[in-house]
């Protein structure tokens, strides 16, 4: 049998801001990377300090890989290059107070791996495994009441990684062992059905799709149906004021065997 991984790919990947007249301040930042097989996306968190060049960080580094043994270190070359990258001789001081309580932001990871699908979330940030038949896997999150919880997300502050919740993170990598409380590393087996794909979104898509109710089908086949940043921002917008959905960034990945070859 072939390797599955081999025959998946993006079939899309875009983002729609909070507000369509600041595209710029869209705080959530994405990368797909199909030679590598990894896609990666992370939702900088709106209250702190330029949480979009922290997101935009994470997401950079961890195109290049996320090694699980050596995370501590990997987090801290990425705050050091957010520390340089923000250039604190030019922060008025009330910027400086805001650097000063830390930026966050959420990280997923997907990776294509020869035998399975794994998983690397941290926060609010989302992936599914999903058919036309429904949603058989979904990490961290599998209910949407979750999202109203505060979600543990990657800081700047290094005093965060003291915390009980990162040392159990750091252990669930090493380890390779999943866990739902510290939401870290899950691993799917690659499914049967041609048809499946992997959904990756940040919490207000997240939210919305995981809904249990009457349209939750539709929710999911508009999701699955997506392939141009047009049909995202018509769903997102119809979303917003037709379905209750959250305004805030919103963005999609989807991956999956190519919509030309999936049925051959």
């Amino acid at each position: 049998m072939s390797n599955p991984s081999k025959r998946w790919r993006a079939l899309f990947a875009g983002s729609v801001p909070k507000d369509s007249a600041y595209p710029e301040s869209n705080e959530d930042k994405l990368r797909t990377c199909d030679d590598a097989r990894l896609y990666v996306l992370s939702d900088g968190a709106s209250e702190s300090f330029n949480s979009q060049l922290w997101a935009e960080i994470l997401v950079q580094q961890a195109s290049s890989g996320i090694p699980r043994t050596r995370f501590a270190r990997w987090l801290k070359q990425a705050i050091a290059q957010y520390e340089e990258r923000s250039d604190l001789a030019r922060l008025s001081w009330s910027q400086e107070a805001a650097f000063a309580r830390g930026s966050f932001a959420s990280l997923l990871a997907v990776s294509l791996l020869d035998d399975n699908i794994e998983v690397i979330a941290i926060g609010d940030t989302v992936a599914l495994l999903a058919s036309d038949d429904g949603i058989s896997r979904s990490f961290p999150y599998s209910e949407s009441e979750q999202f109203q919880q505060r979600p543990h997300l990657l800081s700047t502050l290094r005093s965060r990684h003291s915390t009980q919740f990162f040392r159990e993170l750091l252990r669930s990598l090493i380890d390779g062992r999943g866990s739902q409380k510290s939401g870290c590393l899950a691993r799917w087996h690659y499914p049967s059905s041609h048809a499946s794909v992997v959904i990756c979104v940040t919490d207000a898509l997240g939210e919305w799709l995981l809904r249990k109710d009457e349209r939750s089908h539709d929710r999911l086949k508009a999701i699955l149906g997506v392939r141009t940043q047009e049909q995202l921002a018509d769903l997102v917008e119809k979303a917003r004021s037709e379905d209750g959905m959250r305004r805030d960034d919103s963005s999609l990945i989807l991956i999956g065997e190519d919509d030309d070859t999936s049925h051959t």
